[in-house]
């Protein structure tokens, strides 16, 4: 039992020693993280979302490992929208981005 425990803490040590050296890279100095986020900045701001699945679909990236990723158009998204029933309750109308939301009125029962 002895043994197999030193042949366990060794292996775990070396583990922690090669993540460790993982967790380090020479690339985190303080210049290389600011120019990183400038990067980021930068592509945020040129970012236009687009209207139209035909826009969305010039937005298309593919990975190394064949996952797909694409800016979700406008006109997908979900439309939300406040109103006042008879009795001044406010009545939240939530449709899809294909028809907006339905903002019918209702009138009072002897109306």
């Amino acid at each position: 039992m002895k043994g197999s425990a030193k042949i366990i803490l060794v292996a775990i040590s070396l583990l922690a020693a090669s993540g460790a050296d993982a967790a380090t890279s020479p690339k985190s100095t303080p210049q290389a993280r600011k120019a990183a986020i400038d990067k980021i900045v930068k592509n945020q701001r040129s970012f236009r979302q687009p209207r139209t699945m035909s826009d969305a679909a010039r937005t298309e990236v593919r990975a190394a490992d064949g996952t797909v990723a694409v800016a979700v158009p406008e006109e997908l998204w979900n439309n939300l929208s406040v109103s006042k029933d008879a009795s001044g309750q406010l009545r939240m109308h939530e449709s899809d981005g294909t028809a907006p939301a339905t903002t019918t009125t209702e009138a009072a029962s002897n109306e």
